[in-house]
């Protein structure tokens, strides 16, 4: 997790480190990422991304950058904002200079490269690419989300191919009656479905395939923080600032009976504005947990 600019791993143990991260960088986004069959611990910041051991000991590749940015693009305006994992061995790394790097990691991890820099259209102007804001992976797709709303998917086999380009016209009413667009929060993708929660607190579901919206739900009073989704299992959750916890079904569409995304489980987590969640225990013949994290609201 972080905690101020430092990256820590805690052990179920009790025991606790904290990563070298590279010196007076700001950390924004950290996660394990598998590839091939691997544990990594991937680390975004200022200074560019970080891969290391899953226990944080060996810094297997760092990656500044300005390595990864145009040569005229300043280090010091940028970012990378957010990170997946995707295929069998690549890292996506969404960047605020509205760039998608993806990392190749190989076997022998002293080859990791840069293997793709992707682009997310955008809608409004098409010279000026937004910061990408949300990203998630799966076996076949990247998918991820700019700050205009468009929502593009690439095919992980097909060297990184633009395969979609979605965008939903919306916008968010504020307090003193102007607009704002409506904005991507999180991304889960399975299949050929992506799921998007937004800050007016809507989850649209859309089929790659089509390029079509194909369900939309008013899921949550505020914006919608995270969205997670079970691994085993066709359900997923979202996390809101209205401090509520849903859990719905993942829509089959190659199955009628089960084409819709119902809800199936809410609860109220009084006083916690909720920032995070994630399911936990699935593999055991338990029942499946939902882990969920939240700033404690002062009264």
């Amino acid at each position: 997790y972080i905690k101020g600019n430092d990256v820590i791993v805690a052990s179920t143990g009790g025991n606790s480190k904290v990563i070298q991260t590279a010196t007076k960088s700001t950390v924004y986004c950290t996660s394990y990422i598998t590839c091939n069959r691997k544990n990594y611990l991937v680390i975004g910041s200022s200074a560019g991304l970080q891969i290391w051991d899953i226990d944080g000991n060996d810094l297997k590749c760092f990656l500044s950058l300005s390595s990864l940015l145009d040569k005229n693009e300043d280090p010091e305006e940028h970012y990378i904002q957010c990170i997946t994992g995707c295929g069998n061995n690549y890292i996506g790394a969404g960047c605020t200079n509205g760039s998608v790097f993806v990392i190749e990691v190989p076997m022998d991890t002293e080859n990791i490269n840069v293997a793709h820099t992707l682009k997310v259209n955008n809608h409004k102007n098409k010279n000026t690419p937004p910061n990408i804001v949300a990203i998630t992976g799966s076996d076949n797709y990247l998918i991820c989300a700019n700050e205009a709303g468009d929502i593009a998917g690439f095919d992980c086999y097909s060297a990184f191919q633009n395969t979609c380009n979605i965008y939903v016209s919306g916008s968010l009413r504020i307090k003193d009656m102007s607009y704002v667009d409506e904005l991507v929060t999180s991304l889960i993708t399975r299949g050929d479905t992506i799921v998007a929660s937004y800050n007016t607190g809507h989850i649209r579901i859309f089929r790659i395939s089509l390029q079509e919206l194909s369900i939309v739900i008013s899921a949550h009073y505020r914006s919608i923080s995270a969205l997670a989704l079970n691994p085993t299992a066709s359900i997923f959750a979202s996390v809101s600032e209205d401090q509520y916890v849903r859990v719905w079904e993942f829509p089959e569409f190659n199955n009628r009976s089960s084409a819709d995304a119902d809800l199936i489980h809410f609860e109220k987590l009084d006083n916690k504005l909720c920032t995070g969640v994630c399911f936990f225990n699935y593999n055991s013949v338990q029942n499946d947990k939902i882990g969920i994290t939240s700033y404690v609201k002062m009264k």
